[in-house]
């Protein structure tokens, strides 16, 4: 093809040289030579299928190598890999799953490097890619917001959330948010959560001999549990508010019923309502978690 004449390479000479690539881009020494020639194969898109191989090695190196600089290429390269690369279904599933697979590896560089692709991933991937992967990036996404201990992660997760639900579809945002509502749900219901079986009032675990010292939890399962608890209560509001900042066109449709204007499209308005659907339920679980002091 045109790509493999403009490298004088045959075929086989252009296998060969990416399984070469596949060992001396593990070698720190050569990097940012071996990076500069992979991101010429996938610019001028050298169809081979050493390329997926090669990919699985660079995903790797984004989050487990030690340099910062080696990480950042890594990332910019598989970044133009998922947006220019010709792939099937089967293949793009594969390669998009690896920076979420990558969202709680144990190193906090190396989940920051995988957040920060994810954040781009969401900024960059044509809209129609972007719903198909919606919820895969979504719901992991969500997790490192709550279970996360380093500010950075939670930072950048907060943004891709945040860019993810401004570029969806109206179809997907509802869908998004419907999964909201439907966690919320569960949240409410927990044993200890604000409608739980142990009530607002006196939730399960807590001591009435114990309540003039601070009403401490008597069964430390059940204090971590509360507390665990209270990061999803946190953590469904901050997300609630993200849908809000994203469409809020949505909000002010929904409030003025539509009167004195034109007709709102049918989806903008089931948007609308779900919105402040989603709000109602979110403020009602908040105080009920501070009633219950959780």
């Amino acid at each position: 093809g045109s790509a493999t004449g403009s490298l004088a390479l045959d075929a086989s000479q252009l296998k060969a040289l990416v399984r070469l690539l596949q060992e001396a881009v593990m070698d720190s020494t050569h990097q940012t030579a071996t990076f500069a020639l992979i991101r010429t194969l996938i610019t001028r898109r050298v169809l081979v299928t050493e390329m997926y191989d090669l990919m699985d090695r660079i995903a790797e190196i984004m989050v487990k190598s030690l340099r910062p600089a080696a990480r950042e290429m890594a990332g910019e390269i598989f970044l133009r890999f998922l947006i220019y690369y010709p792939m099937g279904e089967k293949r793009l599933n594969h390669h998009m799953q690896q920076p979420v697979r990558n969202l709680d590896y144990v190193h906090t560089a190396g989940r920051l490097s995988a957040l920060e692709l994810v954040a781009t991933i969401v900024q960059r991937l044509p809209e129609p890619v972007l719903d198909s992967y919606a919820e895969l990036i979504f719901l992991p996404t969500i997790l490192r917001l709550a279970n996360d201990e380093d500010a950075g992660c939670k930072s950048v997760a907060a943004t891709a959330l945040k860019t993810l639900l401004k570029r969806v579809s109206q179809g997907v945002f509802n869908g998004l948010m419907q999964f909201v509502k439907d966690w919320l749900k569960l949240v409410e219901t927990q044993p200890n959560g604000p409608n739980g079986s142990g009530g607002a009032e006196e939730p399960a675990g807590w001591s009435d001999d114990e309540e003039e010292d601070g009403g401490m939890m008597e069964n430390p399962a059940e204090r971590q549990r509360a507390l665990q608890q209270a990061v999803l209560v946190r953590t469904a509001a901050q997300v609630s508010g993200f849908f809000v900042e994203a469409r809020p066109d949505l909000i002010k449709k929904a409030s003025s019923g539509g009167g004195g204007g034109a007709e709102a499209p049918e989806g903008d308005k089931k948007g609308g309502v779900a919105v402040v659907g989603l709000l109602r339920s979110m403020g009602l679980i908040l105080r009920q978690s501070r009633r219950s002091g959780t």
